[in-house]
């Protein structure tokens, strides 16, 4: 019978014997349908095919010369080394090296780059460096805070992250891409929430969010749960076809918010999210920050409210003249800086200076808080300290303390 020839290819050798394997079939060789040749099943799955070896040469030899004459009666080509007669056992085979295991033991796992990460970076607008040699690193799955007064370069630093504006000098990466040669690209990945109101007050909340669904390229078939999703997030499903200028300003931040989500970024960056609102409506928007940042998604967050960052941050970074002049959790920042307490000294102007002095002498650190003076790190004290209220030391302390600057 006709039978179209069969390609192989050596695939290593037992002996005198060439073990070949047909191109494309793995593990099973079958010759059919040959007078004087049996149907032969070679597997690899088999622990029953016996190995050949040098004894089995003559026998061997014979079954060589009888199969060869088979597959050329079949058409097949000679094939250098041998024929079809059996295939590795799987226990001979190497197995490839199962990950992280080597044969030292266990190999370490590289920690993860960060979401986001500036190096050495400058701006400048004229005679104005709103920007001058910042670090800065956003682990992933954190929320990370920029905390300074107004003018201290926080804006620009979310503009040079979304490329609208380009660096003097220094490098940007968002989530591997380097900036902004690829700031298009690391956009599609990231949200955005802006420090400015730029919803479209002609279209109703709904309609807001199906605009960057678009934009963001959300797939037309997932686009209608990703805005039902978003409205959910905003709370904000019963305002869906209310226009934009009918919500409050704690709607509308939500919104703005929820827009930035509305893709599934794996960033969200947020300029001053909580600005202009009164304490209520903050602190709804906290919650909704808050479940972000347990859901693992990957935050930077510019803002000049302390309690903001103590009480949202997983790291601030403390910048003044755009650069950032201490970076740490919290709580670390409040221990290393200003100490476990502080001692609030309250008077008249003359009392106040006099309580500085005295502190001054004893070695204490001091801020002016207009109708006290706070004196931080006490248990640096080396001499007597004035009367005065204890309280715990917060991160306002440390803020005026290594800006020499309040913040509003």
């Amino acid at each position: 019978m006709g039978v179209v020839p069969v390609p192989v290819v050596t695939v290593g050798v037992v002996g005198d014997v060439g073990v070949v394997n047909p191109v494309g079939v793995v593990g099973v060789v079958t010759a059919v349908g040959v007078d004087g040749v049996d149907a032969s099943v070679m597997s690899d799955d088999s622990d029953e095919q016996p190995a050949a070896t040098a004894s089995d040469a003559a026998a061997t030899a014979s079954a060589m010369a009888r199969r060869r004459a088979a597959w050329a009666g079949i058409g097949g080509s000679s094939v250098s080394g041998g024929i079809p007669l059996h295939l590795p056992r799987r226990r001979d085979r190497a197995r490839p090296p199962i990950p992280g295991i080597c044969e030292g033991g266990p190999v370490p796992a590289s920690p993860a780059p960060p979401a986001l990460r500036l190096d050495g970076v400058h701006k400048s607008f004229g005679d104005v460096h709103a920007v001058a040699g910042l670090d800065l690193e956003v682990p992933v799955g954190t929320c990370v805070g920029l905390l300074g007064p107004n003018g201290a370069g926080k804006s620009t630093t979310v503009k040079l992250l979304t490329a609208q504006c380009i660096p003097d000098s220094g490098t940007i990466d968002v989530l591997g891409l380097p900036l902004p040669g690829q700031s298009k690209s690391a956009r599609a990945l990231m949200g955005v929430v802006p420090q400015l109101d730029n919803l479209d007050t002609t279209l109703t909340v709904r309609q807001n969010l199906v605009v960057f669904a678009h934009l963001y390229r959300v797939p037309r078939h997932e686009r209608r749960a990703a805005v039902d999703r978003a409205l959910e997030i905003a709370l904000l499903t019963d305002r869906a076809d209310a226009k934009v200028t009918a919500l409050s300003g704690g709607m509308r931040r939500r919104l703005l918010i929820a827009r930035a989500l509305l893709h599934g970024p794996r960033l969200v960056l947020m300029d001053e999210p909580t600005v202009g609102l009164d304490p209520q409506v903050r602190q709804e928007i906290w919650a909704l920050i808050d479940a972000l940042r347990t859901q693992g998604t990957s935050i930077l967050m510019s803002t000049h409210y302390i309690e903001e960052a103590a009480r949202l941050c997983d790291t601030v970074v403390i910048v003044a003249h755009g650069t950032a002049v201490a970076t740490g959790a919290p709580a670390e920042l409040v221990r290393e800086h200003a100490g476990e307490m502080a001692l609030e000294v309250y008077g008249p102007p003359d009392a106040l200076a006099r309580a500085e002095a005295d502190a001054q002498a004893a070695g204490v650190r001091t801020r002016r808080t207009g109708t006290s003076v706070s004196l931080l790190r006490l248990d640096a004290a080396t001499g007597p300290l004035p009367d005065g209220e204890h309280r715990p030391a917060n991160l306002e302390d440390v803020f005026v303390l290594l800006t020499g600057e309040e913040i509003g």
